[in-house]
């Protein structure tokens, strides 16, 4: 029945989707004053006049009015209003306020006293009583006017210097100033004035309403001035307004008011608790197939974005593994909810071409009882698409309480715009690298190399790149020069790109398993953590990089936060009983390991992990049987069989599984196999000749730590191999 309800609700705005509201705006610049010529307004009229028909306005501009000038456009703007639906007043010049009230000043304004404030301008009050008599849905008025006034120098010291007063906002209406009531505003060194780029920066973003686009140009201003320049909004909106068409619009079957979330701080607020939402996998609405690679990307940026927040505000958010597997069970929400413990789910439909993006999103909070918070369908194109799942993000945020400040804002990245057929391959090339099979990985590496070759700027091609290639590097499929590549698409990557936390990953990953660099690793995984925190793949790396330092307690938390915010991944599940089993917790470490059985049936880590527990407690019958299913599901472990074949006294078995491993394909993944079985069967030339293989198997480092490799140990190769790794004191 959920399904149901959802797709009508899609359609029914396919069919609303076309009718807009009708917009009307009034655009003043006045500059040429007598005693002080302002550089920018002029060019902020033509900019903002440019940029609001660009969105659905119907625009009348005007510049350098003298008063009566001024007083009859803003008449002509009121009565034409009524026509409308949504209006909208941006002026920039000089402002002043006296006795309580804001006045705009016309070119021809004679104010050699206060005095004659009241007679040679035009009040701010006369736009608003104009909208009001309109009885249109939404106001706007934008003042970027707060700039010094040499008006004043003549007047008294107690008239001076005190900006513009505050104004309220009646209902259904925004009003915005440059700066802080009784504050000045910096006319820019720019062709605009420092506030209007902040206006034009981000007015015709896709996907944001009115309020979160002001907050955007606050955070702007604010960083733009060094802290000197804070803009002020006032605002009495009863629900969410976008102001680029199409874009945002609610559902004709469910509007969600404000007023339905204000319970909200008593479920996600209750003890201070930390936030947490689980992203489920997009639907395919688009009728066509070969665009899943599409929708799986969109998914994959909502989540990047939500994930971000992460760094400003305790946010934790599932995805990857766990929200896949989870959607194939036909279990409720609430269910779902439970079994990966958040407090929110996001369900999402992507409908459109592969050029013009419509995603239909649906909040929904799981407890007390499961409810709608949010419902609205966004459109946009494919540029764009990343500052769309951006604002998304601000705004699913604002609907879970999640308390966003300017200075949170200040401290995230702004999404860049993409080029649109590099993006598409770089989507290609991600969606087959993260899927299993050897010929997908290839494929997806192809199209990332498509990516780079379409825009060699792009930096989300050289960091998927480069996460790719360390992947491989960590498997049987390496033919040598994984790592490399990785590190020259990493390098290439943090160039065009330094504030992405998958850079700052595959740079950590590169010095831990390449260059043997810890510090350095350590301080990239902190980095990209602090950028992404919700990045389990990284937390579990850097749990192997803490165990390798001999930090076990901190590796295991680490670990544990891996599973935390990606469940339902077996390889976070099996290796975390690894851990348990090299600290001797081998209850723990069995209950992990068959965990991630249950989670993916025949998983060969799983099986791996299990069979390395029982061998390590003597229990050599079990453990065998374990590493023999494991060589049946996956027949590149087969030196885990064998290993456990030596350790356990069955030297022909191990024997023979040697001989089919030497005359194999040689390779850095069966160096670090005939390693440990060397190693196992008392070989210690063999072994350590294996050892020095190079390029060397990314898990080389760990053979200073791992138990598998005790028998080493007395060899004084080994004291110089880990002399040689140079670890961390």
């Amino acid at each position: 029945m959920k399904k149901i309800i959802f797709v009508i609700t899609v359609l029914l705005f396919c069919i609303s989707a076309n009718s807009q509201e009708r917009r009307l705006a009034l655009v003043i610049g006045n500059g040429n004053y007598p005693m002080s010529i302002l550089a920018n307004p002029g060019n902020d009229a033509k900019s903002m006049e440019k940029a609001l028909k660009g969105i659905g306005f119907d625009v009348k501009k005007y510049e350098n009015l003298k008063q009566k000038e001024m007083a009859r456009a803003i008449d002509d703007f009121g009565n034409r209003l009524k026509n409308y639906d949504v209006g909208f007043f941006f002026y920039a010049g000089h402002g002043v306020q006296s006795k309580g009230f804001n006045y705009l000043i016309p070119v021809d304004a004679v104010l050699k006293t206060e005095s004659d404030v009241e007679f040679n301008c035009v009040r701010a009050d006369r736009v608003l009583g104009k909208m009001e008599d309109a009885k249109n849905s939404i106001n706007i008025i934008i003042l970027d006017a707060c700039r010094d006034n040499p008006f004043e120098r003549s007047w008294t010291r107690a008239a001076r210097g005190r900006g513009l007063a505050t104004i309220t906002a009646p209902v259904g209406s925004v009003i915005a100033f440059a700066t802080s009531p009784g504050s000045t505003a910096s006319d820019g060194p720019g062709e605009n004035g420092l506030f209007t780029s902040g206006l034009l920066t981000h007015l015709s973003e896709p996907g944001i309403t009115a309020i979160q686009m002001f907050q955007k140009v606050t955070a702007y201003v604010y960083g733009k001035s060094n802290g000197q320049q804070l803009p002020w909004v006032s605002t009495s909106l009863t629900g969410d307004f976008f102001l680029v068409p199409g874009s945002g619009k609610a559902d004709n079957a469910m509007v969600i008011k404000d007023v339905d979330v204000l319970n909200i701080d008593n479920i996600t607020n209750r003890s201070n608790k930390e936030i947490s939402i689980a992203v489920m996998p997009f639907s395919n609405l688009t009728g066509n197939a070969e665009l899943d690679y599409l929708v799986k990307g969109q998914h994959d940026a909502l989540y990047t974005e939500l994930s971000k927040l992460g760094q400003v505000k305790p946010l934790r958010v599932v995805g990857g593994r766990t929200v896949s597997a989870l959607s194939n069970d036909q279990m409720s929400i609430p269910e779902i909810a439970r079994q990966v413990n958040v407090d929110f789910l996001v369900e999402a439909s992507v409908l459109g071409s592969d050029d013009s993006i419509i995603l239909h999103i649906r909040l929904i909070q799981a407890f007390p009882e499961e409810r709608p918070v949010l419902a609205i369908t966004y459109t946009s194109d494919i540029r764009n698409i990343l500052k769309l799942h951006s604002n998304i993000a601000g705004q699913i945020a604002q609907k879970i309480n999640l308390g966003l400040t300017t200075e949170n804002l200040i401290k995230l990245p702004s999404p860049r715009q993409v080029n649109p057929e590099s993006y598409k391959a770089y989507l290609r090339g991600m969606y087959h690298l993260n899927q299993l099979t050897p010929e997908a990985k290839g494929k997806g590496l192809e199209y990332l190399h498509e990516a780079v070759r379409i825009d060699p700027g792009d930096p989300f091609a050289y960091a998927g790149l480069a996460l790719g290639y360390l992947e491989i590097a960590h498997g049987p499929l390496d033919t040598g020069d994984a790592l490399s590549k990785a590190e020259a698409a990493a390098l290439k990557a943090i160039k065009l790109d330094s504030t992405m936390a998958e850079v700052y990953a595959a740079l950590a990953e590169l010095n831990l398993y390449s260059y043997w660099k810890f510090d350095e690793a350590e301080k990239y995984f902190i980095k990209a953590l602090e950028l992404n925190p919700n990045m389990a793949l990284t937390h579990y790396h850097y749990a192997w990089a803490l165990y390798l330092f001999d930090r076990m307690e901190e590796a295991i938390v680490e670990h544990k936060l891996a599973q935390k915010y990606d469940p339902f991944n077996p390889l976070h599940t099996a290796w975390l009983g690894g851990l348990y089993c090299y600290d001797g917790r081998y209850e723990d470490a069995i209950r992990e390991a068959l965990k991630s059985l249950e989670i993916q049936k025949d998983y060969s880590a799983g099986y791996f992990v299990l069979g390395d527990i029982y061998l390590t407690m003597g229990r050599k019958d079990e453990a065998i049987e374990a590493h023999k299913k494991l060589a049946e599901v996956a027949p590149w472990w087969n030196w885990a069989l064998g290993f456990t074949y030596a350790i356990s006294g069955h030297r022909d078995e191990a024997e023979k599984i040697l001989n089919e491993l030497e005359i194999s394909e040689v390779n850095s993944w069966n160096a670090f196999g005939l390693t440990m079985m060397y190693g196992a069967l008392g070989k210690m030339d063999e072994a350590f000749k294996w050892l020095a293989y190079e390029p060397h198997h990314a898990w080389v480092a760990w053979v200073a730590v791992l138990p598998w490799f005790k028998t080493l140990h007395d060899d004084p190769r080994f004291n110089d191999f880990v002399i040689r790794l140079n670890l961390p004191k």
